[in-house]
């Protein structure tokens, strides 16, 4: 593959990631705001807000998705790189929102939601349909 063609792949697959993400963004703030005016209790308010520090991550991932399926190596190797991939950068945002609220780090935590941020990557990685003729 030539760098333009693995460009526009990239950018095609960071267009249709984002259309879903962002339907399932909306579909979340929606209810998070609904929730809020209909309890009357406005602390959940800003988490909207908060989702969009995910989108460098969702950035990351697809760039790692692309140049992967780019690649020559084996498919379920790829699958395991993608999914440590995303396992390592969803450790790095929560270790970063506990140094910045200065909170006591959950290993147990850590370890739950890396295992299952892990699996579900690697079984997505393999069911993903994203083609060279897609893009």
């Amino acid at each position: 593959m030539n760098k333009l063609t693995d460009y526009k792949q990239l950018l095609a697959n960071l267009k249709v990631t984002f259309k879903f993400v962002g339907v399932v963004w909306i579909a979340i703030s929606a209810s998070i705001l609904i929730g809020c005016v209909s309890d009357g209790d406005y602390s959940n308010i800003y988490d909207p807000m908060y989702f969009l520090s995910f989108a460098p991550f969702i950035v990351i991932a697809t760039l790692a998705y692309t140049n992967l399926k780019n690649s020559h190596i084996n498919k379920f190797i790829c699958s395991i790189l993608f999914a440590g991939i995303g396992a390592l950068l969803m450790n790095l945002f929560y270790f970063l929102g506990n140094f910045i609220e200065v909170e006591e780090i959950n290993i147990r935590f850590i370890l739950y939601m890396s295992s299952i941020v892990f699996g579900v990557l690697s079984m997505l990685y393999l069911q993903l349909p994203w083609k060279d003729e897609n893009a």
